[in-house]
């Protein structure tokens, strides 16, 4: 048996046992008492000291173990019992009943235990507790959280109306569903229904602060939209608002009612539903509520809820009662913290050597690649779109008259806008002349066929293409089906952005490059382009005209699989011979773009070349290199010199061979063979040009 003595020290009381039996010669070593600040992690410890060493033991008094507890507290724990006397009963009190004080927030106190919150309070209690197994132990690392709500029969009620919104440059109006917010600066509009409009978007870089102002959310572009009445669209708004994916939620929240009031049946309300929850298209702010805003507001018998007269209707806001009383809520969180620590790690490490196990439509979209895809005369992959049916119902949908209005929609935009028309027009010219488009003929025109709507998409920040033709093959027909509706998606191929990058930077030589217009690099069977028909024409004054895309379209739902699986593919197929590019290829793209290194500047000069012949194979070309070695970016401009040499060269023979031709033209149509009774001889002067220009410079 030992005594326990404890010292009287203000700041840290430490305990030291003395041995009682005479024949003992150990000193066991001083205990001290830890401080404890209100923090859930220096609880138990603290608590199981503080019992064993103060609170049970009966040398000492009431009074010193109040002076004990008070002199081991900080921060919050100790500000909780700074105004306690120290008395005999305070100790009693302090450590029985407000120890759970010391853990919990302040509506969790004595002063809440044993009183029944009223029906119409929302009273929350948070208890977190360690986990105990079958046997009565505390489970290591895991607690629970309940937390438990009694929830009133009433719900505040905001502002709704239900408007017309005008389409671009259209005399069409959709129903909008709005809330009306007299507390907001600005405007706000859903993305999706700039889309549904057709609305033209201002670039406009906004920061959005609720709360304290903190920052919630950059906003990137603005609207202009015209709303009106339901009832009278003769008089309509003008509002700016910014663009968001989504304005809130479900307003109400719940069902509510609102009985025992005759005025309402006397106007017309702005939200004839305002009491069924339903999705917020905009949000209108101060300045719409200014303006919208006219004399005239009665209150309810229980004046609980306000309507107030506006250009759009009466409009609601103030309390309301739920349709159906919710009495209680139990919500429980369990958390192991062993497990949340596994998943961080299995987020930043290396993915599995695993192979990932195909959905059924995956691997059917697999076997459609392995069975149909072939190469043409150049190497380049020839595909069979994925689609989930034989018989794909997209085609019955009237495509071709939606994207005729469509295209009519972008042609009197691009009239307004000159130099985004001239962008536009060479787009369409490179697709003609490099064959990624063509005419349809007579007969095919006559066969059934899907039309894509597309419009222009300007991106002034690219070095290369400044503005992208993105075809719509999400547009439904009528019918409710779209092109991507009937494609299967496919599998991904390769790796996650974030490990790309992990291993690039790994490497002490990097380097960089894409691949040029990659998806237009692989050919569309010919079976399949009457699903990606187009209409376009030069100018207002032509004719529209209908063309079929042959090469793997923007937009299209499988587009990004058959593109990757394509660039994969050329490695299995002729990657024998690169060693160094192969695994690179596999591993080292993110679409289009390569991030890759190696350990010194002549293997990344190796790998240049063998990755540049080794896609080039499949009809694939690499631009945009970069590295961070010297030596690396002196081979890539020597290169890119020498190429742009031999693009000189082919011109000229190109342009040789042009003036060749119109000779031997005029030859045929004067009835004579070349050197034979020619009628159309050309001078000295003229095959001297024609040899010239087969030179080098």
């Amino acid at each position: 048996m030992s005594k326990l003595k404890a010292t009287t020290s203000n700041d840290s009381p430490i305990l030291s046992t003395t041995p009682m039996s005479k024949s003992s010669h150990v000193k066991l070593p001083k205990i001290t008492i830890p401080t404890f600040s209100g923090k859930y992690e220096e609880w138990t410890g603290f608590r199981d000291l503080f019992i064993s060493l103060i609170h049970k033991n009966q040398d000492i008094d009431d009074i010193q173990k109040l002076h004990y507890l008070k002199a081991h507290l900080t921060g919050e724990a100790e500000q909780l019992l700074r105004h306690i006397p120290i008395s005999s009963e305070s100790y009693d009190q302090c450590w029985t009943q407000r120890h759970h004080s010391l853990l919990h927030q302040k509506g969790d106190t004595q002063a809440n235990q044993g009183r029944e919150p009223s029906a119409d309070q929302a009273v929350a209690q948070v208890h977190t507790q360690q986990v105990a197994n079958s046997t009565g132990e505390a489970i290591p690392g895991t607690s629970v959280s309940n937390h438990f709500v009694n929830e009133g029969s009433q719900q505040g009620l905001l502002a709704t109306a239900v408007v017309k919104a005008k389409a671009w440059e259209r005399e069409e109006y959709h129903l909008l569903r709005a809330l009306i917010d007299p507390g907001s600066e600005v405007s706000f509009i859903t993305s999706a229904v700039v889309q549904l409009l057709g609305l033209k978007q201002t670039p406009a870089k906004v920061s959005v602060s609720g709360l304290r102002g903190e920052l919630i959310t950059e906003l990137k572009s603005t609207v202009q939209v015209t709303i009106a009445s339901r009832s009278n669209t003769s008089s309509t708004i003008e509002v700016t608002a910014y663009v968001v994916d989504k304005v809130t939620s479900n307003q109400p929240s719940a069902k509510v009612s609102i009985t025992s009031w005759p005025e309402l049946q006397t106007v017309e309300l702005a939200d004839p539903d305002y009491h069924t929850p339903n999705k917020i298209d905009m949000l209108l702010g101060a300045k719409v509520y200014a303006r919208i805003i006219q004399p005239g507001l009665f209150k309810s018998p229980q004046e609980t809820t306000v309507a107030q007269k506006t250009s759009l209707g009466w409009i609601l806001s103030g309390e309301a009662s739920l349709h159906t009383n919710i009495s209680c809520k139990l919500v429980s969180m369990h958390i192991q913290v062993e497990q949340l620590l596994r998943s961080f790690w299995e987020l930043e490490s290396e993915p599995s050597n695993k192979e990932r196990i195909l959905t059924p439509e995956e691997q059917k979209c697999e076997e459609i690649y392995e069975a149909t895809t072939t190469r043409d005369e150049n190497g380049r992959y020839v595909v069979r779109l994925p689609f989930r049916d034989e018989q794909p119902a997209c085609v019955d949908g009237g495509s071709r008259e939606i994207a005729l209005r469509r295209f009519y929609s972008l042609e009197r935009k691009l009239q307004t806008d000159e130099r985004l028309q001239t962008e536009y027009t060479k787009v369409f010219h490179e697709y003609r002349d490099l064959n990624h488009m063509e005419p349809l003929s007579e007969q095919e025109s006559k066969e059934k066929g899907l039309y894509l709507p597309y419009h222009a998409v300007v991106r002034d920040e690219r070095e290369t293409t400044k503005v992208r033709i993105v075809f719509d093959a999400s547009c439904k027909g009528t019918n409710g089906v779209s092109l991507n509706s009937d494609l299967m998606v496919g599998p991904t191929l390769q790796s996650e952005l974030r490990h790309i990058i992990m291993r690039w930077r790994m490497h002490p030589v990097v380097f960089i490059a894409d691949i040029v217009k990659m998806y237009r690099q692989i050919r569309v069977d010919e079976r399949d382009t009457k699903y990606q028909r187009i209409l376009w024409r030069e100018n207002h004054t032509q004719k529209v005209k209908e063309y079929k895309l042959n090469r793997v379209t923007f937009g299209v739902s499988s587009a990004p699989y058959l593109a990757v699986k394509s660039l994969i593919q050329v490695a299995l197929d002729e990657g024998v011979d690169f060693p160094l590019a192969v695994t690179r290829v596999r591993e080292d793209f993110y679409m289009d773009d390569l991030m890759s290194g190696c350990q010194t500047e002549q293997e990344a000069i190796e790998i240049y070349h063998q990755m540049k012949t080794l896609l080039s194979k499949g009809g694939f070309e690499l631009q945009k290199w970069s590295s961070n070695r010297k030596a690396m970016l002196e081979e890539i401009r020597e290169s890119t010199a020498e190429k742009e040499e031999h693009k000189k060269i082919e011109m000229k023979q190109e342009a040789a061979s042009s003036g060749i031709k119109s000779y031997r033209r005029r030859c045929l149509k004067n009835g004579c063979a070349i050197g034979k009774n020619c009628h159309s001889s050309p001078d000295s002067d003229f095959l001297a040009g024609q040899i010239t220009n087969l030179r080098p410079d």
